[in-house]
């Protein structure tokens, strides 16, 4: 299986991945909404139904405290005062019959006096007549309760006394309430089903089946009631299937645009699929043309500008710098080989010039030493001693920037002075500085724990710049200064002399290149000094950097360096 996958096209793999990955997410979302997403809905649903419940439970207490407040509002009335004069029949009965028209639900009122007579009744026929549940009257107060069950109804009393003599005693005010009258206040319908399951002594006077056929398609939810109806239980209930009547239907939906869904998803992923394998089908061919042929001008087609478009845009890029790349690398090594030709040809003649200069300056030193040789030549001798003498100078030159160029001029390091080796180039120099009439200043900050470098080449850049400086400085002085920061030592080299151009900065550490100030008419120097100046700096893990303000106002060159 494996194996046939693996050679399917790529536009097979991306359809079938991605239309399988949709047609999942799908699946596993209707199982979602089957499963969990019902059982939420219902467990939801159970929440709202035990509010429910407490409300309705909440209302059936409100309803018989109402009628509490009722009886206890009509035994305060001052009417109930003609109990003592037995005014009751013309008065007091038709308050009642009164009250229990607009209370309606079958209720009854009665007027009882202390020796249980029925003095007055919303029902006129039990006027004068002895109090049937007289018996139960006397257990309820004695229990300080304001009611008592018996038989089919509930009866609510309260004592009346006079309205001017409170202490006068005339008798109890007691509502009848029919038990059935609950089952209309707790009506169901097609949605919920409510009912109320009495206490066992009160089974037998009032049904209570519950109106459920089967209790596993019900949501059921009970609540204990306290007070009046202490003991009995209220029963709440709903269909499970018109709980999720809307999931079903939104499942319904699902299912029904599953189908449709998948045509229009497999025509877009196809769509999407081709969109990005033609253009990788096109860089491939074009990158195998390009590794059979080496040709890196070849392009592939950029089709705008989102992620396909920018990997072709991206390949394009990196083709265009890999033929640069590869055309520098070629450069590079077209110069790499005229460099090693460029050194070994100096390094070559360097070695070569020096032997003859070496016989020429020993000669004419020879010359010039000789009793014999007449007075005049002197002069001639001293002038070819002179010139030989720079010109071995060209050539040492010459020979340190060949070898600092090849790579080949190495530090042989050694634990030194700084300023020692300052002052020592300071008395090579000083001799060009007095012909001149130049003053040099020094500053030097004490050396900061062990320097080690190497001292000749270390020597030789500072000897370069003093040797710049006064070269260039006709009048004025020269300052020199050391000093110490964060393990880096800065030397600086100041001058006030002809200083350099704007344009000239930027080309001071070029080989043969040479300052012409203004009013030379003659170069001294092969122009490598600064040159090979900058390299051994470098060398030394430092660096040379050459400031001026402009021409006529002086130069300064910083010799940044640090220990080994």
């Amino acid at each position: 299986m494996s194996r046939r996958w693996n050679h399917l096209p790529i536009v097979y793999k991306l359809f079938l991945a991605l239309f399988g990955s949709i047609a999942v997410i799908i699946i596993v979302l209707l199982s979602y909404l089957w499963g969990y997403e019902s059982e939420l809905m219902l467990k939801k649903e159970q929440d709202i139904l035990h509010l429910q419940s407490v409300s309705a439970a909440k209302d059936l207490k409100t309803h018989i405290e109402r009628l509490q407040k009722e009886i206890l509002f009509l035994s305060r009335l001052e009417v109930m005062d003609d109990m003592i004069v037995r005014d009751m029949d013309r008065r007091i009965t038709s308050l009642l019959k009164q009250k229990g028209d607009d209370l309606g639900e079958d209720i009854s009122l009665f007027m009882v006096g202390p020796d249980f007579t029925v003095y007055a009744s919303s029902n006129v026929n039990q006027i004068n007549t002895a109090f049937t549940e007289a018996h139960a009257i006397a257990p309820a107060v004695k229990n300080k309760k304001p009611y008592f069950f018996l038989g089919k109804n509930l009866y609510l009393i309260t004592p009346v006394y006079g309205s001017f003599n409170t202490n006068d005693f005339l008798g109890y005010l007691v509502l009848s309430y029919p038990l059935k009258n609950f089952a209309l206040q707790l009506k169901s319908d097609q949605s919920f089903y409510r009912w109320l399951t009495p206490p066992a002594s009160l089974s037998p006077f009032y049904k209570s089946d519950s109106p459920l056929s089967d209790a596993k398609d019900y949501l059921h939810d009970t609540i204990t009631l306290e007070g009046i109806l202490e003991g009995w239980v209220l029963h709440f209930a709903i269909p499970k299937n018109e709980t999720l009547a809307l999931l079903y239907h939104f499942q319904t939906l699902l299912l029904s645009g599953f189908a449709i869904g998948l045509v229009i998803i497999a025509f877009l992923v196809w769509i999407i699929v081709l969109r990005i394998v033609t253009p990788l089908r096109s860089l491939s061919d074009t990158a195998k043309r390009i590794a059979m042929t080496g040709d890196y001008r070849q392009t592939v087609p950029e089709t705008g500008n989102d992620e396909v478009g920018m990997m072709a845009k991206t390949f394009n890029a990196l083709m265009s710098t890999t033929r640069l790349s590869m055309e520098r690398i070629e450069l590079l090594g077209k110069t790499q080989a005229a460099l090693r030709s460029k050194s070994s040809f100096l390094s070559a003649m360097s070695h070569e010039l020096r032997t003859p200069l070496g016989s020429i300056l020993s000669l004419t030193q020879y010359l010039m030493t000789q009793p014999q040789t007449p007075e005049p030549m002197y002069e001639t001798l001293g002038k070819i001693e002179n010139s030989a003498h720079h010109l071995l100078g060209v050539i040492n030159n010459v020979l340190d920037f060949a070898k600092a160029e090849s790579g080949k001029m190495e530090p042989h390091l050694s634990q030194c002075d700084p300023i020692a080796l300052i002052e020592g180039a300071l008395e090579l120099v000083s001799p060009l500085a007095e012909d001149k009439g130049l003053q040099i200043t020094t500053k030097f900050e004490p050396s900061v724990g062990v320097f080690r470098s190497d001292p000749r080449l270390f020597g030789q850049v500072v000897i370069n710049l003093l040797s710049n400086a006064i070269k260039f400085t006709e009048h004025g002085s020269i300052d020199l200064s050391l000093r110490y920061y964060r393990g880096i030592y800065m030397l600086e080299v100041k001058d006030s002399g002809c200083g350099i151009a704007h344009e000239s900065l930027a080309h001071l550490f070029d080989e043969f290149y040479q300052v012409r100030s203004n009013g030379q008419t003659s170069l001294e120097g092969s122009g490598l000094g600064l040159a090979i100046s900058k390299r051994i700096a470098l060398l030394l893990r430092g660096d040379l950097v050459i400031t001026s303000p402009g021409e006529g106002k002086g130069a300064s060159a910083s010799f940044h360096f640090r220990t080994f």
